[in-house]
């Protein structure tokens, strides 16, 4: 698959999937193997995993925005940097419970795109910065 084509399957990712919640859209460019080498446990292999993910993030912040920076593509890898914005309002990763502060933070995924579809994605985040935000230790 071009490069300009698997740039868009990770620009469409972030839009519709992330930003507009279009999770019917994710069954097709998600891959049904998708690995999340990143995830936080109980882990991320399969597209169930990773809906099970964006429940979590999406319910800690419900207003949540990515923002591709930056898309970097080679191969079939593609590379973005994100800004990402939400309001905590919903208990993040299982434990810290809602602050009600808004918070930004940034990252950089390399995500591996298969016949259309994003098999796998490395993900680091600012975590750090996001508690100090919240206002929560680590």
């Amino acid at each position: 698959m071009a490069i300009e084509q698997n740039k868009e399957i990770v620009r469409q990712f972030f839009e519709r999937v992330i930003n507009a919640r279009d999770f019917g859209l994710a069954r097709q460019i998600v891959h049904p193997d998708f690995v999340d080498h990143d995830a936080p446990p109980p882990g991320g292999r399969g597209i169930d995993a990773f809906f099970a993910f964006a429940a979590m993030v999406t319910g800690a912040f419900p207003d949540l925005a990515v923002t591709v920076e930056d898309v970097i593509a080679e191969a079939d890898r593609v590379a973005v940097r994100v800004t990402v914005r939400g309001t905590h309002q919903g208990v993040l990763m299982g434990r810290i419970q809602p602050t009600g502060r808004a918070a930004t933070w940034t990252g950089i995924d390399i995500l591996r795109i298969e016949n259309g579809q994003i098999a796998e994605r490395w993900s680091q985040r600012d975590v750090a910065g996001l508690l100090e935000q919240l206002g929560v230790g680590q």
